[in-house]
């Protein structure tokens, strides 16, 4: 009854996403006329914005699959994933797991670490876009997300295990309770490997966005147009990354 209980608002959210959520801009019924034609000019300006990015180009999708940044980024967000789908699955049984609880008792005890997950999600989604930083917080939840980690792994008391799971929470088999010693170093030596990729693509990023800062151009792109260099995408010197 609980996955029935706690998935019925999900899939009533999914419908209701489906049929209320514009596609865009211009349909969005609660913006304003003016807030529509704002919107619309904001795009417009954003670099690379040309006729031919709005068509789909199999050539823009072979690049997509050659380029190294892509395939670090998914394993990056793959160690990421290990953590979140683990914590959404398995967190009533890691707190089953340190003390002596009922199963309505367990339920009751996942619901504060819910809440700070969301407040979280919610409030780092906020601030990113507003200071249009990324990889800060990446690096700052991954590593927030490995003390978690250690601290469930350690022998401490029960109550600082579930401390740990305010930090971070992941899924293992029930042979390994009560500590799922196995399951927290793996998950932790994902989580590790996403906070270094994000790290060091944070780095490279902004090298990058101060060689072009610095007027550093290769010397295949010298002698194009305005035109040409927007159809570069990432690659053009006049495209920055948020870093």
């Amino acid at each position: 009854w609980i996955m029935i209980v706690e998935g019925i608002p999900t899939i009533i959210l999914g419908i209701c996403v489906f049929f209320f959520l514009p596609n865009n801009a211009e349909t969005a019924y609660f913006l304003t006329d003016n807030e529509k034609k704002a919107m619309v000019i904001r795009r417009t300006r954003q670099y690379g914005h040309t006729t031919s990015a709005q068509k789909f180009s199999k050539k823009d999708m072979n690049k997509a699959f050659a380029d190294w940044k892509v395939w670090l980024f998914a394993a990056g967000q793959f160690g990421a994933d290990t953590c979140l789908y683990g914590f959404s699955t398995f967190l009533p049984t890691i707190i089953r797991g340190i003390g002596s609880w009922s199963n309505a008792e367990v339920q009751l005890l996942t619901i504060p670490c819910y809440f700070l997950g969301a407040v979280s999600y919610m409030t780092t989604a906020y601030w990113s876009d507003r200071t249009q930083k990324r990889g800060v917080f990446c690096v700052g939840f991954a590593l927030t997300t490995c003390v978690g980690y250690a601290i469930l792994i350690s022998p401490l008391p029960s109550g600082a295990h579930y401390f740990g799971c305010f930090l971070v929470a992941t899924g293992f088999e029930t042979t390994d309770a009560p500590r799922y010693i196995r399951g927290h170093a793996t998950t932790l030596a994902m989580v590790a490997m996403a906070g270094a990729i994000y790290a060091t693509m944070s780095w490279w990023l902004a090298r990058e966005n101060r060689l072009r800062d610095e007027g550093k151009v290769k010397p295949e792109h010298q002698n194009l147009t305005e035109d040409e260099m927007a159809e570069l995408g990432d690659e053009s010197p006049r495209f920055r990354y948020a870093i």
